[in-house]
């Protein structure tokens, strides 16, 4: 997994990117899981994580 900030190769899984530190995870809005990036479902509630982070911006309650 290549980290956004500084294009380190980190190992699939990582938290943090081992060059620079900057976190290599998203949450979940909905359940609060850390999901690794690039991921377009959380991989603990199955809920797309764009389309919860869009319902959150424009003040709709994400749907079950």
């Amino acid at each position: 997994m290549k980290c956004p900030k500084c294009g380190e190769d980190n190992v699939f899984g990582a938290l943090n990117c081992v060059k620079c530190g900057t976190k290599l995870t998203t949450s979940c809005p909905y359940c609060g899981y850390e999901n690794v990036l690039g991921v377009l479902a959380c991989q603990n509630c199955g809920r797309f994580l764009r389309k919860i982070k869009e319902e959150l911006k424009s003040g709709e309650a994400p749907k079950a």
